[in-house]
């Protein structure tokens, strides 16, 4: 199963927690993404488990840069209405 197969409309928040295969995700968002916006997309970052899955760290982030995404590290904790605040607070593009 694929977003893109699933939703069709822009969405606000994406977390995404895979154990390594987020990248895949991503991907498998890729029009959901482009077309429709998804503000904030939370993910988990481990190169070890990327790597296991068959992919790339840093392509991972180019890919998200590629599209407007700025990417920072985020206390495990931080959801919800933090999880807004800090994105308002350090977004200097919008997807």
């Amino acid at each position: 199963m694929r977003l893109d197969d699933e939703l069709d409309e822009h969405i606000d928040y994406l977390e995404i927690d895979v154990q390594g295969s987020d990248f895949a995700v991503l991907r498998g968002a890729q029009r959901l993404i482009e077309h429709h916006g998804v503000s904030v997309i939370r993910a988990e970052f481990a190169p070890d488990m990327l790597r296991e899955a068959g992919d790339d760290a840093v392509e991972m982030l180019h890919w998200l840069y590629d599209r407007g995404y700025v990417c920072f590290d985020m206390p495990m904790d931080c959801v919800g209405e933090q999880t807004a605040q800090m994105w308002n607070a350090s977004r200097t593009v919008s997807p």
